[in-house]
């Protein structure tokens, strides 16, 4: 499909002129950083661990001096911010995890600036109930730059009208009005079923949108209606994934459907980072140097975890902080001849599906959000054995109220077009995988129709 001649113009005004005006407005520098990376993408690696180190030094320093949490760590080591001077002097200090944030949020602010004058950002709650962070404005202008030059690996243009397929709704009018701005169209999954995918085909043709990004399953889901339906028309230039893992067959039914290839992306957009990604060698997972750190700490269990530190946060700075995902660096370098470091392959982001008796999917990122809503349940986990019955184990806190039962029900049989029978049971804890990775929704009828997907 070719792009109009005048949409490549609306392409240039939007990311030549407005894009750059909203930014200043909202007092970030997303293009000049946009700018920056794609040029030290080719600077030679050790100029980047250089660049990473100088970086690493300022964050440091900042954390000791003005963040508690890190301040109490430092003297209970008997360190000051001069004893971290590289990456090698980071498995000084520990990893702290997201519990550990939630249970001292407060400490881990920087004291000398002021909370409002960052941008608030939570984490889907896809491995854990959904968090709070605060990025300051610098961190904010990375963010956006990164994702920009990992989806500009993929095909895209800044300016270029895009869709974006998610779990969770659009309410807010300034997410609505970023929306405008970047030219997204945004499709709500809450409801899979027929309907809706047809709706948000009909979007991207009308609209003749090109570029797509998406929760993995989410974009697979879309791709498999479309190949029953016998709707060929749909010809993408490029699609990034993110949020969970992107199966050889998601991979192998998108492309082909959508006649373009898929880039995965990893990241932890909530906590204001986005880590990694493929380009357009698929050589590895390109590590977002100049924006953070990635450690790969062996648990104890034979698995190692990313851990990242973020380099730019001075709000809210995150030191050794652990994803909880399974991953390992690489030594190989990509033939695209990028210096920037690669992560060999991210695991433990698998996301199984419940799946209805008419076909209806649901991800653990729908649980998530409406858990996460709820302040009197700590922990949940859903179970599906039998394809019409579903089991959910929740631990509740001193906060809980019956009625958030009662909402939740609502919600899920709703969603489900009340095709399965849900149990609800009380527990005191929910257990941990022998990863150290908890699965918040496990359903063998999923995993049944995943491995005969994956035989094939």
């Amino acid at each position: 499909m070719q792009i109009p001649t005048v949409n490549k113009l609306h392409n240039v005004c939007y990311g030549k002129i407005l894009l750059p005006v909203l930014a200043k407005a909202n007092k970030t520098k997303i293009m000049e950083c946009l700018d920056y990376l794609n040029k030290s993408q080719w600077w030679g690696t050790q100029t980047l661990k250089n660049l990473q180190q100088e970086k690493l030094r300022k964050i440091i320093k900042v954390a000791y001096h003005n963040v508690p949490f890190y301040h109490e760590q430092f003297k209970k080591r008997g360190l000051t911010d001069k004893d971290i001077q590289s990456v090698n002097d980071l498995s000084k200090l520990p990893v702290v995890d997201k519990t550990m944030v939630r249970n001292n949020w407060d400490h881990f602010i920087n004291q000398n600036l002021k909370l409002n004058s960052g941008i608030n950002s939570y984490t889907s709650g896809s491995t854990g109930m959904p968090m709070h962070f605060v990025l300051s404005r610098e961190q904010e202008s990375w963010r956006w730059a990164s994702r920009y030059r990992m989806w500009q690996w993929a095909g895209y243009q800044i300016g270029q009208p895009y869709a974006n397929i998610s779990v969770r709704p659009r309410n807010k009018w300034t997410k609505k009005f970023q929306d405008k701005v970047t030219r997204c169209t945004y499709l709500s999954l809450q409801n899979p079923n027929p309907g809706e995918f047809y709706k948000f085909l009909k979007l991207i043709s009308d609209k003749n949108i090109t570029f797509l990004v998406g929760y993995a399953h989410a974009v697979y889901l879309l791709a498999q209606f479309a190949e029953q339906e016998k709707i060929n028309d749909i010809h993408l230039e490029g699609i990034v994934t993110h949020g969970e893992s992107l199966f050889p067959y998601y991979r192998k039914c998108i492309e082909k459907q959508f006649q373009c290839k898929v880039t995965d992306l990893y990241g932890a957009g909530g906590e204001g980072f986005h880590v990694a990604a493929q380009c357009e060698q698929f050589g590895g997972y390109h590590i977002n140097m100049e924006n953070l750190i990635v450690e790969a700490v062996e648990n104890g269990n034979g698995v190692s975890e990313i851990v990242v530190t973020g380099l730019d946060n001075t709000l809210m700075p995150l030191i050794r902080f652990n994803t909880k995902d399974i991953g390992r660096l690489s030594l190989k370098t990509c033939e695209c001849g990028r210096g920037l470091a690669l992560l060999d392959r991210i695991e433990g982001r698998i996301c199984d599906l419940i799946v209805t008796p008419s076909g209806l999917h649901h991800s653990a990122h729908f649980f998530c959000v409406n858990f996460g809503d709820k302040k009197g349940i700590d922990n949940f986990q859903v179970v599906q054995k039998n394809i019409d019955r579903l089991t959910i184990k929740y631990v509740p806190n001193s906060n809980f109220r019956t009625t958030e039962i009662d909402d939740l029900f609502k919600i899920i049989a709703e969603a489900t077009h009340h095709e399965l029978s849900i149990d609800f049971q009380r527990v005191n804890e929910i257990p941990v995988s022998s990863s150290g990775k908890r699965r918040w929704v496990i359903s063998d009828i999923w995993d049944s129709q995943a491995s005969k997907k994956i035989e094939s």
